[in-house]
């Protein structure tokens, strides 16, 4: 296995990563190692409804001790942002909300992944099961696409600050 320093770099100052698939029905859940080195499906969970399922991931980063978060930005095949990134752009922004202010949002592209997660499990099991599975994986290749970036390269989320008002 090639490790290469950008990400012992990375991982030095973040350590644990989760990266969420994030879906009208599902979000594909995938976790790094304490050291930000390998990247693994970790499940899925309902994304109906929402509360819940914001919940359940503050629960999961408590329980596991993440340090970041990435998500998964659906660009169109031009590089141009369509529906699905303006709902995963509206899950940060609720999400950033509800999650420690020192954890921070990373969004990363996610052209082909769901193609790519299919591949992988069309082999496998019962169509129901696979599209868990395949949400699962799809995460694992955002988080790992995101590993392999250079550090200057990330596009933190960082949330547009809403001027005050009198009235």
């Amino acid at each position: 296995m090639i490790l290469r320093e950008h990400t012992y770099e990375m991982t030095a100052e973040l350590g644990r990563i989760i990266a969420l698939d994030t879906g009208d029905a599902r979000i594909g859940i995938a976790l790094s190692d304490p050291l930000g080195i390998i990247a693994s499906p970790a499940g899925h969970i309902s994304a109906i409804p929402p509360e819940a399922a914001m919940r359940e991931l503050m629960q999961i980063i408590r329980e596991k001790e993440v340090k970041a978060v990435v998500i998964g930005l659906p660009r169109l095949i031009g590089g141009e942002e369509g529906e699905q990134a303006r709902k995963a752009r509206a899950f940060a922004e609720t999400f950033r909300g509800i999650l420690p202010t020192e954890i921070p949002i990373y969004f990363e592209d996610e052209r082909f992944t769901t193609a790519m997660a299919g591949q992988v499990t069309q082999k496998k099991r019962r169509a129901n099961r696979r599209k868990g599975e395949k949400d699962a994986i799809a995460a694992a290749h955002i988080l790992r696409t995101f590993l392999d970036r250079p550090v200057p390269s990330r596009q933190e989320y960082v949330p547009v600050q809403k001027e005050k008002t009198d009235i």
